[in-house]
């Protein structure tokens, strides 16, 4: 506002940038779309449970169905002595004989392959156990 109380027109503090060209817009849908199914590619569950696909206990028995291995908590049982897995609601002592050994789980969870908890297929330890 001006002294006498008349209004100032509005000026843009900065230049504002003109709009894109008709030939740009496309190539920018285009990079937003590509990059869009890249994240989700790489994010997909599927992608996840490939690591899995490949992995056969000692005994031979292939570890992978549709949903069966998923990461598992673990405890040190001081009675038994023995590392325990936790099975859907049930502590389970980890069988030697399915501990695979061709592969340790790559993010450091303890893994287990099961369709019935009292009969676990596959266990897929981290590295350091």
């Amino acid at each position: 506002m001006t002294l006498a109380g008349t209004v100032e027109p509005y000026k843009p503090r900065r230049k504002l940038r003109p709009s894109r060209t008709i030939r740009e817009r496309p190539q920018t849908m285009l990079r937003s779309t590509l990059l869009i199914i890249t994240v989700l590619t790489l994010t997909s569950p599927i992608h996840a449970h490939d690591w899995f696909s490949e992995l056969h206990s000692p005994l031979g028995q292939s570890c992978c169905g549709e949903n069966d291995c998923r990461p598992v908590e673990s405890r040190y049982n001081v009675q038994s002595g023995q590392l325990e897995l936790q099975l859907d609601r049930m502590w389970v002592p980890i069988d030697r004989r399915k501990v695979v050994r061709e592969q340790f789980s790559p993010d450091g969870k303890y893994y287990a392959c099961w369709r019935d908890p009292n009969y676990p297929f596959c266990f897929i330890l981290p590295l350091e156990v």
